[in-house]
């Protein structure tokens, strides 16, 4: 996969660049991370999320919860995915 490769190499740049990688899942960021990312986003997370607070939303549910909702499982997802990297890497920005 080219963006093993290329973190591989980036990775050499540790040191003076953070390694921001956007994964098509979890299981991927899970990859990524250990591999040395600094930080994975997994998009299918991300796109799920934000089509189910619009339909949260849509449904009539108050925009405060529906966004407290989602920080909440944002917040559990991105914890269990820095717990499973040797470095404790991030995966979604606070």
């Amino acid at each position: 996969m080219a963006g093993f490769h290329l973190n591989s190499r980036a990775n050499l740049l540790r040191n003076k660049l953070p390694i921001l990688v956007r994964a098509l899942d979890v299981a991927q960021c899970e990859r990524l991370l250990r591999a040395g990312a600094t930080a994975a986003v997994p998009e299918i997370v991300e796109g799920s999320l934000q089509l189910g607070g619009v339909l949260l939303r849509q449904l009539g549910e108050p925009a405060d919860e529906v966004t407290q909702v989602l920080d909440r499982f944002r917040r559990e997802t991105y914890a269990r995915l820095a717990e499973k990297t040797p470095s404790g890497g991030q995966s979604f920005p606070r």
